[in-house]
């Protein structure tokens, strides 16, 4: 929540005396900004309603509303620092005792969702507004300084575009867009990142090695400052899951900001059973009405076709590729085929009530069956990269690694590091079982509809290309069909694995890994990107 300071200051300082009423969260918001406004001198009490151990705040006493009945009513004012379910209690009581200059806090607060329906103009407003107050201080004029930074806000409507300028918002930076991050800064364009909500260190580590201005904002309304200080050649929206305040907001209020391009990592609307119909409505509203779409799912058309949804902008199809990382080239003998699995996390693959692979079904091949299918062999190791997981599942991975030692879990590996640690292995993973294939709209999880099995996109498989291995997998159906086109797919599920094809035919698909990697390479691919920005 926000708080609109100017109407409140201007209602404060109209008094000498400022009594706050609340000694809980709300005053703890209101205060530090009051005393940097210079008002602390005025504010003569926290007020109580029953006596509290704690004899005062910075200095400033708490009492309790009895012991407040000598203050003279024409020069105080009240301000009621509670939520809405105490707040009309509170004046009540303050009307007892006949205080007539009473505010509520509630009524100078907004929450991110106000913003979708006002004008540009307050928005505007509420956006210097916030920025101002949150680096006030007794020398600063705040009413001259907001003046300043609106005329020059507003002159951007005369300034040209600057082509050579993309602003990526982010609210999760992973390693898609870090790649394609790097790739326009190496065609010299100038990248400006605003990152809030959940930061990245390691991607943030990586941003590091290029050229790039970085901000970490602490919410949404400071993003919205920081992208107006540009006027790029478009700003490029990297949701995380579920995220839909921020781009319906900046579609919505299109005349201050500029052309904005969705790109989601993942889409609610295709796959997700768990996605509320508050967020797959917003979702839908980014992607109807953004003016590009940079698709990572294989999913317009299934959206267009069998859920009547209607593109205002233009779209292009821009899968993960790959990163173009210098692998050490081995031909290394051993008699055992080394398969490895890279995941973000476990997401229920040790769950057997979720996953319970008894082959009725295409699903997902949970770890604990692909142990089992290969932990007693001899001639064949198995290991898991795992970005995360919980305790109890790190529990049982240690139960399936005292059990089979030909399997083994590593955790947290940097993404450039993980690179080169599989480069070593023979093959890359993602394991389905056999069964009957799910409808585009069933759900046996309660996770993800059978859409997900067709449409979604794996970072992992590039991954794999990228440290040079050849990929075991039989879904998603149209990413597997794409990068079946280079031959770099091996088509098998957890009970047809034929170790011996797999050992025999390694050095065939990773030499077709080789000539797709050089073609699926991001420096290779960013120029249709960047047509596509320019072309908007």
């Amino acid at each position: 929540m926000y708080l609109l300071m100017n109407d409140l200051y201007q209602e404060l300082n109209k008094f000498s005396e400022i009594l706050i009423y609340g000694a809980g969260n709300y005053a703890k918001l209101i205060y530090p900004l009051l005393k940097r406004a210079g008002l602390k001198e005025r504010i003569a009490s926290f007020v109580v309603t029953e006596v509290q151990l704690n004899s005062g705040i910075d200095g400033i006493p708490i009492r309790t509303v009895k012991e407040i009945a000598s203050f003279d009513r024409e020069k105080s004012i009240v301000l009621a620092a509670v939520s809405d379910d105490y707040a009309d209690e509170i004046v009540c009581i303050l009307h007892e005792y006949k205080f007539i200059n009473v505010l509520k806090m509630t009524d100078y607060l907004f929450t991110e969702s106000d913003l979708v329906e006002i004008t540009d103009e307050q928005l505007l407003n509420y956006i210097l507004e916030q920025h101002i107050w949150n680096r006030a201080g007794v020398e600063t004029d705040l009413f001259e300084e907001e003046e300043k930074i609106r005329k020059r806000i507003l002159q951007r409507s005369v300034i040209e575009i600057n082509k050579n300028t993309i602003v990526i918002i982010s609210s999760y930076l992973l390693p898609r867009t870090v790649k394609i991050i790097g790739a326009l800064v190496k065609k010299n364009y100038r990248v400006v990142i605003l990152e809030y909500g959940h930061y990245n260190m390691l991607a943030k580590e990586e941003l590091s090695l290029y050229n790039v201005e970085f901000y970490q904002c602490q919410d949404i309304m400071e993003v919205f400052y920081r992208a107006l200080q540009y006027k790029p050649l478009a700003y490029y929206y990297d949701p995380m899951w579920g995220d839909r305040i921020c781009p319906e907001v900046m579609i919505r209020h299109k005349g201050i900001f500029g052309k904005l391009v969705i790109a989601l990592y993942d889409v609610l609307n295709d796959g997700y059973v768990q996605a509320t119909e508050e967020q797959k409505e917003a979702e839908k509203y980014a992607l109807e009405n953004a003016d590009g779409i940079v698709w990572r799912w294989f999913s317009k058309e299934f959206l267009e076709e069998k859920k009547g949804f209607v593109y205002q902008g233009t779209s292009i199809q821009f899968l993960d590729y790959c990163e173009g990382y210098q692998i050490e080239s081995r031909i290394e003998k051993r008699d055992e085929l080394h398969l490895c699995l890279v995941l973000g996390n476990t997401y229920g693959l040790l769950d057997e009530t979720i996953y319970p692979n008894d082959r009725k079904h295409v699903e997902y091949a949970r770890i604990d069956s692909i142990v089992k299918v290969l932990g007693e062999r001899d001639d064949c190791i198995f290991h898991a990269f795992m970005g995360d997981s919980s305790k109890e599942d790190r529990i049982k991975f240690s139960e399936l690694e005292k059990k089979y030692p030909n399997f083994k879990v590593f955790y947290g590996t940097k993404h450039n590091e993980l690179i080169q640690k599989i480069s070593k292995y023979d093959y890359g993973c993602f394991l389905y079982t056999d069964g009957q294939d799910i409808s585009e709209f069933e759900s046996f999880d309660n996770l993800f509809y059978g859409s997900t099995h067709n449409n979604a996109m794996s970072n992992k498989y590039f991954d794999y290309l990228d440290a040079g291995l050849p990929i075991i997998a039989t879904r998603p159906l149209k990413l597997c069909e794409y990068l079946d086109k280079f031959g770099v797919i091996v088509k098998m599920h957890i009970f047809n694995l034929d170790i011996q094809y797999l050992k025999d035919n390694k050095q065939l698909y990773k030499k077709r890994v080789v000539k797709a990697r050089k073609e699926l390479l991001i420096d290779n691919q960013i120029s249709k990107l960047i047509s596509f920005l320019n072309d908007l």
